[in-house]
């Protein structure tokens, strides 16, 4: 689908390198409804750009945007149906025609956002105003600029205020900047169906609350890093298959983070442990457990990024087991089931204890 695109001013300074665009508006296929725009986008490019073969911007700015999304009956969204550069090129790196976009964006700055999203499956509306939105940096090189602004996000939510406080510590060893996040009787049902992949399961049940912190660090000599920590937790948690087949019941899950890294892709977690779990695993005449089929499969497999688990423990389990592969079909049920795992990772040569 093609989408009119209409651009009031555009300014280019060669010598400080910055790029203003201003009043751009992109419509709908229709040709009447906004579907993205904003009124002033502004960037600030380093020369490193061209040494590390990527865009290293200094400062982003963009002011009032808005953007329309829509869930359509089949599930599918509108940006899907006219997919831009970015999403061309992530299908580009699925493939392997291309390799993943070096990048370094600092001080990123969103004032006066509006988001409309429509989801004709559930018949609901939902507005978000005022978004503001301060991050000192996203990268995956090894770039720093001498000042960063400090963590920030506000907006309304269908009329409810919504705000993460940020603070710094700037005369730490390490300097820091972080955001706190905390949510309470998250019920998870209401959020599975704009999971990007196709899901083969369903949450007849269950609720998260985290306590969580988004920490920017800035170490001396080094790239600077962002991290997730803190702990999250899941209470009755109830997961079925299609046609109602039950597969998963949880009574309380508990894990505390230590270092999630998501632009390095390093992922430490110290604590896991779960109470009163009841599993039930299949396997069918073909072969196919059903705990490896919930979830649609990724045809390029990419290799795992690094993960440690230092502990992970177990109590009251139980467990059904139903296989039919065999000639006559074998079923079992384990129950009390106790389990205990140590230093579990993705490096070579890791040795874990269970």
């Amino acid at each position: 689908m093609n989408r009119k695109i209409s651009l009031g001013e555009i300014s280019v300074n060669p010598f400080t390198l910055s790029l203003t665009l201003r009043d751009v508006r992109v419509l709908e296929p229709d040709g009447k409804t906004p579907y993205l725009g904003f009124r002033e986008l502004y960037a600030n490019a380093q020369l490193a750009s061209i040494a590390f073969g990527g865009p290293v911007l200094s400062e982003v700015r963009l002011a009032d945007p808005y953007l329309h999304v829509v869930r359509y009956a089949d599930g599918s969204y509108n940006f899907e149906r006219s997919p831009g550069p970015l999403l061309q090129r992530r299908a580009a790196v699925k493939k392997g025609e291309a390799k993943p976009l070096s990048f370094s964006i600092n001080n990123i700055r969103i004032s006066g956002g509006s988001v409309d999203f429509e989801d004709e499956i559930k018949g609901e509306k939902h507005e978000i105003r005022q978004l503001k939105v301060a991050v000192p940096f996203l990268s995956n090189l090894f770039y720093r600029v001498d000042d960063y602004v400090e963590p920030e996000f506000s907006a309304l939510v269908n009329g409810a205020e919504f705000k993460l406080t940020g603070r710094s510590k700037p005369f730490e060893t390490v300097p820091e900047s972080t955001l706190d996040l905390k949510l309470d009787n998250v019920t998870l049902d209401d959020y599975l169906p704009y999971v990007p992949k196709k899901l083969y399961f369903t949450l007849s049940s269950g609720t998260l609350d985290a306590d969580l912190k988004i920490a920017f660090r800035l170490p001396k000599d080094q790239a600077p890093t962002l991290t997730l920590s803190g702990h999250a937790a899941l209470d009755d948690l109830a997961l079925d298959e299609k046609k109602d087949t039950p597969t998963l019941r949880l009574k309380h899950l508990e894990v505390g983070l230590g270092a999630i890294e998501p632009l390095a892709k390093r992922f430490t977690v110290d604590r896991v442990s779960a109470n009163d779990l009841e599993l039930f695993l299949r396997r069918d005449r073909n072969g196919r457990i059903n705990l490896a089929n919930l979830v649609e499969s990724d045809p390029n497999k990419e290799p795992l990024p690094y993960f440690l688990v230092r502990e992970a423990v177990l109590s009251k389990g139980t467990v059904h087991v139903r296989d039919e592969a065999r000639a006559r079909p074998f079923d079992t049920t384990l129950t009390d089931v106790a389990l205990s795992v140590h230093n579990i990772g993705s490096e070579k040569g890791q040795v874990g204890q269970v």
